[in-house]
């Protein structure tokens, strides 16, 4: 990374070289109080501005095509609540049972890496028919109180920004992956979640929740396999790089399993890239996980992301 964009980011207080974890968590913290109590814009207003962090992302992305009719009408709703944020119980076009909910919700997010707001949980409103439970309406849950985002969101937006401008100047998708591969790495380090509640130097157990958001692998010092795989998503597709999110076989209801991303490198020729792993073995070889054929791969991919084209 070169000079120049190391200088901007420290600009925006977003620079893991020039400070400390502890000491840019204090400056974050005053920038975006100081940003939310002067704010009175509404969060809605930012996420749907003509040039902001959505521009030129279509509401159903490749997960969802793959939906049956019923799950995706849930996943449009859910986007369109999401995309006003919409902190209060909603109801569905049409109800639909909660095992499906869970994949169209799945999808979503899957598609829409760049709703870094939203954390991947929900409270369903259902009732049981015939032995099923159906599903009338859902919650959404955020990670930002809406008079706090409009700071997070201007963070998010101008060091992708800044990111993008640079990755710009590179003639080859492989080129840009790797650049946005490097920056995340060194940006933020992984973390193991339960280590949140004992670690008074990074963000409380309540606030861990924001390491599933590209928010934190791409603003903080801190994150998870979630956060770096869509802020590489969010990132490469935002610089014309056909960038998609994998699952491994997951428990859906524990939230148990690994994500990574595939990406376009040319027409014709896909590759893995697993930046989790990659920081795991950062001092030893830290591109292992980078531009990798399945067979190379760590995990197998879960049937749901079958569809995503091979890496060979």
């Amino acid at each position: 990374m070169n000079k120049l964009i190391k200088k901007q980011l420290c600009i925006l207080t977003l620079a893991v070289a020039v400070m400390s974890s502890k000491k840019m968590d204090n400056v974050m913290a005053s920038s975006l109080t100081q940003a939310s109590q002067t704010s009175e814009i509404k969060a809605s207003d930012l996420i749907n501005e003509s040039d902001g962090v959505c521009k030129d992302i279509p509401v159903i992305g490749g997960y969802g095509t793959k939906l049956n009719e019923n799950q995706l009408m849930a996943y449009v709703d859910i986007y369109n609540n999401a995309m006003a944020y919409n902190e209060n119980t909603f109801m569905f076009r049409e109800k639909i049972p909660y095992d499906d909910l869970k994949g169209a919700f799945v999808a979503l997010t899957a598609d829409h890496a760049e709703m870094f707001w939203i954390y991947p949980s929900y409270a369903p409103l259902y009732k049981i028919e015939n032995g099923t439970k159906m599903t009338y309406g859902i919650k959404l849950s955020y990670l930002f109180a809406e008079k706090d985002f409009p700071a997070y969101y201007e963070n998010f937006k101008n060091v992708s920004n800044i990111l993008v401008d640079e990755a710009a100047k590179m003639k080859t998708n492989k080129q840009k992956a790797r650049f946005f591969h490097d920056y995340l790495l060194e940006r933020a380090q992984y973390m193991e979640t339960n280590d949140a509640a004992v670690d008074k130097d990074l963000l409380s157990a309540q606030d861990a929740k924001i390491y599933q958001s590209p928010y934190s692998a791409m603003c903080l010092d801190t994150t998870v396999c979630a956060g770096y795989t869509k802020a590489f998503q969010y990132l490469c597709n935002k610089a014309g790089v056909e960038c998609y999110t994998v699952y491994s076989d997951m428990d859906m209801q524990a939230g148990i399993g690994h994500m990574w991303n595939i990406y376009k490198v040319k027409n014709g020729m896909y590759r893995n890239v697993d930046i989790s792993i990659d920081n795991s073995v950062r001092k030893i070889n830290k591109y292992l996980m980078f531009n990798v054929v399945d067979k190379n791969t760590t995990q197998d991919r879960s049937e749901m992301s079958k569809w995503i084209p091979e890496c060979k």
